[in-house]
C-alpha cells in the first residue's frame, strides 16, 4: 500500500518496476490511497522532526502529538486506533478528518 504521491512510481513504466524487473524480484501488487489529514494538527514527519528536535515538544510520544507513541500515553490501545483507521476507509480521494471524530471513534472504542 502506498499513497497516491507515489502513484508515477508505481506505474508499469515507473521506477519501482524497472528496478524491480532489473533485479529480478517479484512484482507484488500495491493499492494507492489518498493521504489522511487530521484538522488542526501536524501529522508530516518532517514537520514533526522540527516540533520533537527543536524542544517545541517533549519528544515523538508527547501526548500533544498525534504519533502512535503519543496517542498511546493518551491511553488510545492499539485496537482502538486500528478501529478509527478501519471506520476511515481507504479512498483515493482527498481525505480531511475532524480531530473531534478521531478523539469520538476511539472513545467510543475504549467504552465498555
Amino acid at each position: 500500500m502506498c499513497t497516491l504521491e507515489f502513484e508515477t512510481r508505481q506505474s508499469k513504466d515507473g521506477s519501482y518496476h524497472w528496478l524491480v524487473d532489473a533485479l529480478g524480484l517479484y512484482h507484488s501488487y500495491t493499492w494507492e490511497y489518498s493521504r489522511c489529514s487530521i484538522s488542526h494538527n501536524v501529522l508530516s514527519k518532517r514537520r514533526l522532526n522540527i516540533l520533537a528536535t527543536g524542544g517545541y515538544v517533549n519528544g515523538w510520544d508527547d501526548p500533544r502529538l498525534l504519533t502512535l507513541e503519543g496517542l498511546r500515553r493518551r491511553g488510545y490501545t492499539p485496537s482502538a486506533i486500528n478501529e478509527f483507521c478501519r471506520g476511515l476507509g481507504v479512498a483515493r480521494s482527498s481525505n480531511t478528518v475532524c480531530v473531534s471524530k478521531c478523539e469520538r471513534h476511539i472513545s467510543l472504542s475504549l467504552s465498555p
